[in-house]
């Protein structure tokens, strides 16, 4: 098997963690160069960006994160402002090629995700993104008007109706047993 040379980021955001997670399965699947990074962008969460308390879980989080990763031997890079802005610049420094991410369902987030996708994808970049936080997202549901469902019950009876009270779920993702490290050096945020 060969393996590529250009890495692969992994854009962690709001699942911090190894095991049941889409995107390292990806990555490990890529057989490319994994970078792993997390970048703390809170522009785009406007009034609903991270309080302290929050803050706090996320240090400790993202410090479990970087222990778990270590066992592949491939640092957490942390990144603070925009990010696009990061994405691109870890692109340029690392000359990857392909970037991965879990989908977030907030609108703010999915608004961003597409915008960053759109952008990445113009410059050649491979992006592919993951559900990884829910049983069926939100969108894959529309009502007879073809719209999103905006009130759960009805969403709920849906979706219970479409998998005829049967809904298959698939078993949780194993934490990869391995996967390949960048070896080049990349600047982080402390």
């Amino acid at each position: 098997m060969s393996i590529d040379s250009h890495p692969l980021i992994i854009w962690f955001r709001q699942d911090l963690r190894i095991s049941d997670n889409p995107t390292l399965e990806a990555a490990r699947l890529s057989k490319k160069p994994v970078i792993a990074c997390f970048i703390l962008d809170d522009k785009v969460a406007g009034i609903w960006a991270l309080g302290g308390a929050a803050r706090w879980w996320l240090h400790h989080a993202l410090k479990d994160l970087a222990n778990s990763l270590s066992q592949y031997n491939i640092p957490l890079i942390l990144r603070k402002g925009d990010s696009l802005y990061h994405l691109q610049d870890i692109i340029k420094i690392t000359g990857a090629n392909h970037v991965v991410w879990n989908r977030r369902t907030e609108s703010f987030y999915r608004d961003q995700d597409t915008s960053i996708k759109a952008a990445l994808k113009t410059q050649g970049i491979d992006v592919k993104s993951f559900n990884a936080r829910l049983l069926i997202e939100p969108m894959a549901i529309k009502n007879g008007s073809g719209e999103p469902f905006r009130v759960f019950t009805p969403f709920w009876k849906n979706v219970m109706n479409r998998f005829n009270s049967d809904l298959q779920v698939e078993p949780p993702l194993s934490a990869p047993d391995q996967l390949i490290h960048y070896t080049g050096q990349i600047p982080s945020d402390s």
